[in-house]
């Protein structure tokens, strides 16, 4: 497969994702909605991060994936960039955690975040989503 076709599978999945998470969290199947923000926001840095520096990685911590991409933007001189996605990291630091602990929790754990915990996960992702499409169009063009 293509890594420019991989880029749009992996973004078309993470916007499914997201669609998802929202709709979970309406439903307020609140556990599966977290879950579903993690996988919304893990294949979207995924996919940036392809896209933009045809870095292929294998992590799954958003953390991990978020500290990457502005690692790789700072090296490319785009600092403006990455302090934008710095700030967000800082801000929603603790919604990082509850990201990392849904992923490995809804496979092994039985793991219950409340409503405000969703509440600022969506908006999160949904912040993460604007972001990266800022980030892209600026370093594309």
């Amino acid at each position: 497969m293509k890594e420019s076709e991989l880029v749009w599978i992996l973004r078309e999945r993470a916007t499914h994702f997201k669609e998802f998470a929202i709709e979970a969290a309406e439903r307020r199947w609140l556990d599966t909605s977290l879950y579903l923000t993690e996988q919304a926001c893990q294949l979207l840095l995924k996919s940036s991060l392809l896209r933009l520096f045809a870095e292929e990685t294998r992590t799954h911590s958003v953390r991990s994936l978020l500290a990457l991409l502005v690692k790789k933007l700072n090296e490319i001189s785009r600092s403006d960039l990455a302090e934008n996605l710095s700030i967000l990291s800082r801000e929603y630091q603790d919604i990082l955690i509850e990201l990392d602990l849904a992923y490995t929790g809804a496979e092994y754990l039985v793991y219950r975040p409340d409503a405000d915990t969703i509440n600022r996960a969506l908006e999160f992702m949904n912040k993460l989503f604007e972001i990266i499409e800022k980030v892209e169009r600026n370093v594309l063009g």
